[in-house]
């Protein structure tokens, strides 16, 4: 989910798919240590989920999509993004019944972490 309204640049709150990164990691012969997804985020942030590997391929993946939008600009640059291990779902109250994101659900829910990659 894109974050930093009214900011300097763009943010993104991102749920990896661990089960696709460690094949990534599997692939490249990297050996990572992945949280699960009932990780604390002290434990997150000291996973290998912020390894320099895993961030170049995250910061290439969203380049990518960013770029693949409609309507795109140069300045539609994502900058800042945390991952967050807990799926958007119905039951959890971050999506609604037709499957779209919540956005003051999980901007509240994660407003400190939000506000972090902003200082």
């Amino acid at each position: 989910m894109l974050v930093g309204q009214d900011q300097k640049a763009l943010g993104a709150l991102i749920v990896p798919n661990l089960e696709a990164l460690q094949k990534w990691s599997q692939e490249k012969q990297l050996n990572l240590t992945i949280p699960d997804v009932h990780a604390s985020r002290a434990e997150i942030e000291k996973s290998d989920l912020y390894s320099k590997p895993v961030q170049e391929l995250f910061k290439q993946e969203l380049n990518r999509e960013v770029k693949n939008r409609p309507g795109y600009r140069a300045d539609d640059q994502i900058k800042v993004f945390r991952m967050i291990l807990e799926p958007f779902s119905i039951e959890n109250g971050t999506m609604t019944q037709t499957l779209k994101i919540k956005r003051p659900v999980v901007t509240e829910r994660y407003q400190d972490l939000i506000n972090g990659m902003f200082e």
